[in-house]
């Protein structure tokens, strides 16, 4: 995938940077919960059906957690009302996500949990010896947590590859399946790196039939927003994908399962699985798919 699992997390504690008092509680936090074990994401994006976005300052997928860190502009009464109606439409997001462009990581779990760190009391700004007190009570909230949930060690090598998904039988949108290659992709399905199970045409433009059994009437499908031969929307909701029909692209009744590309928010691409799409109808230049399924069985390849 390019970075290092150092560079990766480096990167991340660096989007706060020209923000002191984020910047020292999220590395203060990176540090307490020895985060190179734990995945997190700094200035984390979530788009809203609107359009509009938010970023969480500090995001752990795998515990569900949210910390913001409350600076002194959240105490400005019309920013209190404003960051309460923000707030709402992250939780209904993450409640609604079926798999947003842009989410990166964000999980489709709906138990949001949020911990604040408070910069300031009422208009005064704290004492850096206050700040910490607010800081060792949601690292000792989170760490109970990670005790409780007891979340699987952060292997970075793999995030990005079908071995992480090995022993699965299933995957659903929910897994937030994130893959580098398409040769992932097909890997999910019992295929082989090579790609000797598909033709050199249709690994090439991310589509081609699977090679697992159970789900020979079914296609895989990696859609890009932009291409220089296709045009592929993929809803806010998640539910549809317009297809532009640049030239014959196989037959639209075989339903698809979908990997589509997305980016996380330092920029690095992969494809997530965003569902099974079925052909729904034809709309001017484009094909209309919506979502018939959010899981299929796999059989991922263990022998590459």
């Amino acid at each position: 995938m390019g970075l290092t699992k150092s560079e990766y997390i480096l990167k991340q504690l660096n989007k706060s940077k020209n923000k002191i008092y984020e910047a020292y509680v999220t590395h203060r936090l990176f540090n307490a919960l020895k985060s190179n074990d734990l995945r997190f994401s700094c200035q984390h994006y979530v788009k809203f059906e609107d359009g509009n976005y938010a970023l969480l300052d500090m995001y752990f997928p795998d515990l569900n957690i949210q910390v913001e860190i409350d600076e002194g502009h959240h105490n400005n009464k019309k920013n209190i009302i404003s960051d309460e109606e923000r707030q709402e439409l992250v939780k209904q997001t993450i409640d609604g996500l079926n798999s947003l462009e842009r989410n990166g990581i964000l999980t489709l779990k709906s138990d949001l949990e949020i911990f604040r760190v408070e910069i300031y009391d009422e208009s005064s700004l704290k004492s850096i010896e206050q700040i910490d007190k607010d800081i060792d009570d949601v690292i000792e909230k989170i760490k109970n947590i990670i005790n409780d949930v007891k979340p699987s060690l952060w292997n970075f090598e793999e995030e990005f590859s079908y071995k992480k998904y090995v022993n699965k039988k299933t995957i659903t949108v929910s897994d937030n399946i994130q893959l580098k290659y398409i040769s992932d992709v097909i890997n999910l399905f019992g295929g082989k790196k090579d790609g000797n199970h598909f033709t050199d045409g249709e690994q090439a433009r991310g589509f081609g039939k699977l090679s697992h059994i159970n789900v020979q009437d079914i296609n895989y499908w990696c859609p890009q927003k932009s291409h220089k031969n296709w045009d592929n929307r993929l809803s806010d909701d998640g539910l549809r994908i317009h297809e532009k029909r640049f030239e014959e692209h196989g037959k639209q009744e075989i339903k698809r399962a979908t990997f589509f590309k997305a980016k996380d928010n330092l920029g690095i691409e992969f494809y997530r699985f965003v569902g099974v799409f079925g052909f729904l109808k034809l709309d001017g230049d484009y094909n209309v798919y919506e979502k018939i399924s959010d899981r299929i069985e796999v059989l991922p390849v263990q022998d590459n």
